[in-house]
């Protein structure tokens, strides 16, 4: 017999859209009578014959609580806490979108010290993807308020905009957040609606779990082989270019806030080296490197001992100093995956020990020199990016949910021409 679920997003401590008619939904022993209360409110339903879904319609409530929502039937009963009724929102797209508070630390530190606004709160829909056939309901999740390091994986686009409606409206306000960095529209998109816009690839009704997960595994070992060639080429790891060394006869300068000549930029690994000075009255202090962004990765050392690596072009690369030395040497492995690699223009390339920031920029030239040059890397492939597959997965199961609003931010991934799915990628 099925037992009493009321879906993730309507359970303790949830915001409902104030001022309009909502659905509050779930499961239970199939034809049994079904009773939600709280308030001065009591309302009653059967749940259905094929599968005990049950379905409520609250009435408009204005803004506030909180409130205790009962749901009840002759052999259980269940009780939600601390509900609100405020002002919701879907927060969706691509990175920009996603990026978190906890990204934002550095620039926003009081933020994570000192929210305390318990009239905010947000609900992380899971990452889930799928094909052909719809998630009915989300498998977990729970309302969190934007307190403290609560804040570390909430949006930050979404929790400084919850911040200024808060601040107008006087309302609570709840985020229910699904941006994925990296995925297109189309990946949030339903397969009838993609097929009437043309959207769909012409092979997209034979993709399937089996070959996903064939092509993903091919995807992985291709990888793996890749940065296997990577180290066995890269004549700087072979010798280990990452140790001090005075020799500079066969490295070239260069400056990280200039652009390179084309061969310095093109795939393949380079390294760059920096010696540093540092007051003494500064010796012995903890410091950051702040170098920026590169494209792609890199691995960055401070007399030969790893202090910080990066996988892909966007994060920032701030790495943590425990003890900053009188000189040391700063040397980064890069990685180049495609055309044009190198640092990001307009980033500044920074030592900061306490308060005081040294421009490694304007402390002399970086010292160049390419450890092998490579192929194009064929781009990874990640079936959430697929059409409708977050769609079937993450917004279908939401699809209830009465909104106030939704926030989307950024589109660069649909800027790429529909290309088969079952297509391998090619390299060069």
């Amino acid at each position: 017999m099925k037992k009493l679920f009321v879906s993730y997003l309507l359970r303790d401590n949830c915001i409902l859209q104030r001022n309009q008619t909502i659905k509050f939904w779930g499961y239970a022993p199939m034809d049994s009578p079904v009773s939600l209360r709280y308030e001065e409110l009591q309302l009653e339903t059967y749940s259905n014959h094929e599968d005990g879904y049950f379905e409520f319609a609250i009435p408009p409530h204005k803004a506030g609580g909180p409130v205790t929502i009962e749901i009840f039937t002759p052999e259980e009963r269940v009780q939600f806490q601390n509900v609100l009724f405020g002002d919701v929102y879907l927060l969706a797209g691509q990175s920009n979108m996603q990026l978190w508070m906890g990204r934002l630390k550095e620039k926003y530190a009081d933020e994570l010290a000192t929210a305390d606004n318990s009239q905010i709160r947000f609900f992380m829909v899971p990452e889930k993807y799928q094909f052909h056939e719809k998630a009915t309901e989300l498998t977990r999740g729970a309302w969190q308020a934007a307190v403290g390091e609560n804040l570390v994986n909430l949006s930050g686009i979404g929790y400084f905009f919850a911040k200024r409606e808060f601040a107008k409206a006087k309302v609570p306000i709840g985020l229910v957040q699904t941006a994925i960095g990296g995925t297109p529209i189309r990946a949030w998109l339903s397969e009838d609606t993609l097929n009437l816009m043309g959207e769909l690839p012409f092979d997209f009704a034979g993709i399937s779990e089996k070959i996903l997960q064939s092509r993903v595994a091919e995807n992985e070992n291709y990888q793996k082989q890749f940065a296997v060639m990577a180290d066995v080429t890269d004549m700087g790891y072979r010798e280990n270019w990452q140790r001090p060394t005075s020799e500079r006869t066969q490295w070239h300068k260069v400056q990280l806030d200039e652009r390179w000549a084309l061969e310095d930029r093109l795939p393949g690994i380079v390294w760059l080296k920096k010696r540093v000075r540092v007051p003494d009255e500064l010796v012995g202090k903890a410091g950051w490197l702040k170098l920026g962004t590169f494209m792609d990765a890199d691995e960055t050392y401070i007399d030969g001992k790893l202090v910080g690596q990066t996988e892909y072009q966007y994060p920032p690369r701030n790495y943590a100093i425990q003890k900053v030395k009188k000189e040391f040497e700063i040397t980064i492995r890069l990685h180049i995956f495609g055309h044009a690699g190198g640092p990001r223009q307009g980033k500044k390339h920074v030592l900061t020990i306490g308060s005081v920031d040294f421009n490694l920029d304007e402390e002399g030239a970086w010292y160049f020199r390419r450890g092998c040059f490579l192929p194009i890397k064929r781009e990874s492939i990640f079936p959430q990016y697929l059409p409708s597959g977050l769609f079937n997965g993450m917004i279908y199961p939401i699809r209830n949910t009465v909104f106030n609003g939704i926030l989307w931010y950024q589109g660069e991934s649909d800027t790429i021409k529909i290309r088969p799915i079952m297509a391998r990628p090619l390299s060069s």
